[in-house]
């Protein structure tokens, strides 16, 4: 039986590798498990296993006796990988952590923008002027001041500017 499903894996039968996996996915991921030590990591391991093999079936020999040895060597191979892959993330999230690369936040800035523009629009006509950066000149009745003494001011601050 087993050199029918050596076969039939070896062919790429999607039934063989259903039957495949009944049989031999609790022993896959056991031995995950044990070079792991972590539930969650043993479930991707065994996945990557079965995928690797699907992958690599044209190398399964007619000739031989359970596939359970080619599933654990695959499954040692895929462990080792994880954990090397998992180290040299490790690796460079504790150097970004020790490097303190900090970025400015601008999130404070943000605010301040919004907070302005909601102030501007609640001020009425003289908000561009002052969005702007220029203080708003009344002119006129509402200032108390007549023309020349708001033209007065005008050149004083032209004045200045140059």
């Amino acid at each position: 039986m087993e050199s029918s499903l050596r076969a039939r894996v070896r062919a790429g039968d999607p039934g063989a590798f259903a039957e495949l996996f009944d049989k031999y996915a609790r022993s896959v991921y056991n031995h995950a498990f044990r070079l792991t030590a972590d539930w969650a990591t043993a479930e991707d391991v065994m996945a990557a296993t079965y995928l690797q093999a699907w992958r690599s079936r044209e190398r399964v020999t007619e000739e031989g006796g359970s596939l359970r040895p080619w599933l654990l060597g695959i499954a040692t191979n895929e462990a080792r990988n994880h954990t090397r892959s998992n180290r040299r993330y490790r690796r460079v999230a504790a150097a970004l952590l020790a490097s303190d690369l900090t970025l400015p936040d601008h999130a404070d800035e943000v605010a301040g923008r919004l907070d302005d523009r909601r102030r501007d629009r609640r001020a009425g006509p003289a908000a561009p002027a002052r969005a702007r950066g220029a203080d708003p000149v009344p002119v006129g009745g509402r200032s108390g001041h007549g023309f020349r003494t708001t033209l007065g001011q005008l050149r004083a601050v032209a004045g200045q500017a140059k």
